[in-house]
């Protein structure tokens, strides 16, 4: 596909589709005064098959060398019969030409769970959990950083559902344990 605005300006881009790659396109935009301005777009949409489930990613790239453009997105989305995680990260250059990003990405499965939730130039959020299920026990060990602020820490144990024992803690000084 081509667009011709006049001798020097165009807009022009290729695209291919079917199979694994879902989407795979490429459109430069050459319409500005200089060669240099140009603004490249890419987008790739694919998909990958996992044990009992499918993976798909997507990466959509905007550059321009000459207007100091430089800005991706990067995503997923797992899903099996054992697993399951998502995540989109934003990556750019401010106007100082330094690399920023932000975004979130989660993944759980039978055994553990994580969510990390960023901005630039920090954490914002970061939960981390071990599980553990069976007939006589259920059991899950958390850590979640909020910002920089010092990890909160959550046990929680339960036997035969009777009994059990919670506590909440952050990282050094108990603030709450009940146990029945």
């Amino acid at each position: 596909m081509r667009i011709s605005l006049n001798q020097d300006m165009a807009v022009k881009g290729k695209l291919h589709y079917g199979g694994d790659h879902l989407l795979d396109a490429n459109v430069d935009i050459d319409v500005f005064a200089k060669k240099t301005q140009k603004i490249n777009v890419v987008a790739k949409l694919n998909r990958q098959n996992l044990d009992k489930g499918h993976n798909i990613t997507s990466v959509i790239e905007v550059n321009s060398r000459g207007q100091q453009l430089k800005v991706d997105l990067k995503s997923h989305l797992a899903i099996s019969d054992s697993q399951f995680g998502f995540g989109s990260m934003l990556s750019y250059t401010d106007i100082h030409q330094k690399p920023k990003s932000l975004g979130v990405l989660f993944s759980a499965n039978y055994n553990e769970a994580h969510l990390l939730v960023t901005s630039p130039n920090k954490e914002l959020l970061k939960f981390d959990t071990k599980l553990q299920f069976k007939k006589n026990l259920q059991k899950f060990d958390s850590e979640i950083v909020i910002v920089d602020n010092k990890p909160i820490i959550v046990n929680f144990e339960a036997h035969d559902f009777n009994s059990f024992t919670y506590s909440e803690y952050r990282q050094g000084k108990v603030y709450f344990k009940l146990c029945i």
